[in-house]
């Protein structure tokens, strides 16, 4: 008997693809040996009576056709997230074309939105078909282009830049961006990082280099998001920082799917230019919050034009940074202390009257001890979530409801919940000995 030797193929970082039946071609996929699985762009995903049907891509990809693919073969898989937490999504089996092999996918149906490539090729599917040689690139992708950003604009800066270009014979184009040329959004629960002088995001460069860190809680959170929608950073270490800021936090709770205020973050030194595009983009009123300030401090409800400018002015006086967030009609928010992977209390604050929208105790709001059953399933088992995935065993999760749309949204998972003060000081003193109790007992 003739045994005949399987053909394996080389392959680089990124290919082309086709999937003939179902109408798409040249589709770039990202050739990844460190993921297990692959995964491809779908939405429109429901399953009803052992259908499952699906589109692939979405309405903003150029390969979206929405056409309707329906399948009985499927199954439902549990993966990790970037954060390492378990998901479960649906994995099919769709017929591919890749480097002139027709090999049979399987994939699992997952939001790419924001990712560069719609498709990811894991080891399953390379193994045994296809070695990987990393210098091997896509005939239209032979410039790689590199981001580099900082806080300042130099000579220096500018002729590194234009020295890299020259010593890398035409592989490498650079764009250089400072800080204040970025604008960070979230919008509906999702971040984005636009560069709008140069019509681009962050994402859509193949490596992005911090050339400074000395902002360093905007550098992680931007390091974060490139990180989470697949895209390389030089120096992984950059992405990580205490955590105490709430635009670091919402680069991370948004990124585990934990929906934030919609929020537009600029430097200081662009902030008043700033408020044609928060109005357009937050409506009035809108709110704006000082990044690291807590306890209500820096905290201002945004009018009309005069309010902004004056409350411009105190943020550039203290030097301070603020997010501006949409203002969230309430009637008041939830403190939902998570010790461990546990709800021991919830606390209701109100604020004191109409003269002021901050709900704090230590602005004279009126705090109530209510279950933790007033919040629905999914809210609590958020709080624990955003617990988990800003690393606190102890912390306060401040959720609130929006009174126009019934919308739950997180505030902050605060690292130092008053647990020594503020209001009912014996309950959490009780809880918290009830915790550690069962610390000591692992």
């Amino acid at each position: 008997m003739v045994r005949v030797k399987k053909t394996v193929a080389t392959i680089g970082r990124q290919a082309l693809i086709d999937m003939p039946a179902c109408g798409i071609s040249a589709v770039p996929a990202k050739i990844d040996t460190g993921a297990d699985s692959s995964a491809i762009w779908a939405s429109s995903v429901k399953e009803h009576e052992g259908v499952l049907s699906f589109v692939l891509f979405d309405r903003d990809s150029p390969h979206y056709s929405g056409d309707i693919i329906t399948t009985d073969q499927f199954e439902i898989v549990s993966v990790k997230n970037s954060f390492g937490k378990a998901e479960y999504r649906y994995k099919v089996k769709l017929l591919t074309k890749i480097e002139d092999k027709n090999i049979k996918v399987q994939y699992t149906l997952s939001d790419r939105s924001h990712s560069k490539y719609p498709i990811l090729i894991g080891r399953n599917t390379l193994r045994g078909r296809f070695v990987v040689d990393v210098s091997k690139q896509l005939e239209d992708d032979h410039n790689d282009k590199v981001l580099l950003l900082s806080v300042k604009r130099t000579d220096n800066i500018e002729n590194m830049v234009k020295n890299i270009e020259k010593y890398s014979d035409g592989k490498v184009s650079m764009d250089y961006a400072r800080y204040d040329d970025l604008v960070i959004r979230f919008k509906d629960g999702i971040m984005s990082v636009t560069i709008d002088r140069l019509g681009t995001e962050v994402t859509d460069y193949s490596l992005v280099h911090f050339k400074t860190t000395i902002e360093r809680d905007v550098t992680a959170a931007i390091a974060r998001y490139v990180l989470a929608s697949g895209g390389r950073i030089v120096d992984e270490a950059v992405q990580y920082f205490p955590g105490m800021s709430k635009l670091y936090q919402y680069s991370i709770l948004s990124q585990a799917g934990i929906r934030v205020p919609d929020s537009v973050f600029v430097v200081t030194s662009e902030l008043q230019g700033s408020y044609d595009m928060f109005v357009e983009e937050l409506g009035l009123p809108f709110v704006l919050k000082g990044i690291h300030a807590s306890r209500g401090d820096l905290n201002v409800v945004v009018n009309s034009k005069k309010d902004f400018t004056k409350a411009a002015k105190e943020v550039e006086k203290n030097e301070a940074y603020v997010v501006a967030q949409k203002f969230i009609p309430n009637s008041g928010d939830y403190r939902v202390l998570v010790f461990g992977k546990k709800i021991y209390l919830v606390i209701h604050r109100v604020r004191k009257d109409d003269t002021t929208h901050l709900n704090n105790t230590s602005m004279g709001g009126t705090a109530t001890l209510v279950p933790a059953t007033d919040l629905p399933a999914k809210i609590q088992t958020d709080s624990i979530h955003a617990a988990a995935v800003m690393n606190r065993r102890i912390s306060g999760v401040d959720v609130i409801q929006d009174t126009s749309t019934g919308e739950w949204l997180f505030l902050e998972v605060n690292d130092g919940p008053q647990i020594a003060t503020g209001a009912f000081v014996e309950e959490k003193h009780q809880a918290l000995a009830s915790f550690f109790i069962k610390e000591l007992e692992k």
